[in-house]
């Protein structure tokens, strides 16, 4: 089961993080980044490894993240990484 995602921006790309309820009862976070429009938009998928006891905690580090990779790709040419 996924929780509910939250959504924010930065730049020219647009996040959403994601968190799973794993079979232990906690939680597992996940990041989709995209950037573009139409035909040329880009996206991927990061699933993080962490577990996390709360949906909440899961979603903040995901943001965490994608903020970090924001910044970072704001620096570079952004899916490089």
């Amino acid at each position: 089961m996924t929780s509910q995602h939250h959504s924010f921006s930065l730049g020219r790309f647009s996040f959403h993080s994601l968190a799973q309820r794993m079979d232990d009862g906690r939680f597992r976070a996940s990041l989709s980044i995209r950037s573009g429009e139409g035909s040329s938009t880009t996206g991927r998928i990061v699933r993080f490894t962490r577990r996390f006891d709360t949906d909440a905690a899961a979603h903040a580090y995901a943001r965490e993240q994608g903020l970090d990779w924001g910044a970072d790709a704001g620096r570079t040419s952004g899916f490089s990484r």
